[in-house]
């Protein structure tokens, strides 16, 4: 799933139905980039799902946190997250 989203669906659309069905995907999305950083795949597994996820919020304050801890880990500390 976090491979396959490479935009929001049917991006560039402005149809008002869509809205809620665009923000769902991006939600749940974000939330397998967290929950499979979370399994604990190794740091540089789970910092390549939180840069994922990052890339698709950029503004998400929680993976952007996460993403800082694990470049500490990696003694990466001054590497931007997305």
């Amino acid at each position: 799933m976090v491979d396959a989203y490479s935009a929001d669906l049917a991006e560039g659309r402005a149809w008002p139905w869509l809205d809620p069905t665009r923000e769902t995907i991006r939600r749940r999305t974000i939330d397998v980039c967290a929950a499979f950083a979370a399994a604990k795949p190794g740091p540089d597994r789970a910092l390549q799902l939180l840069r994922a996820g990052i890339r698709i919020d950029p503004y998400n304050a929680a993976l952007q946190e996460r993403a800082k801890h694990l470049r500490h880990v990696l003694g990466d500390d001054n590497a931007e997250a997305g």
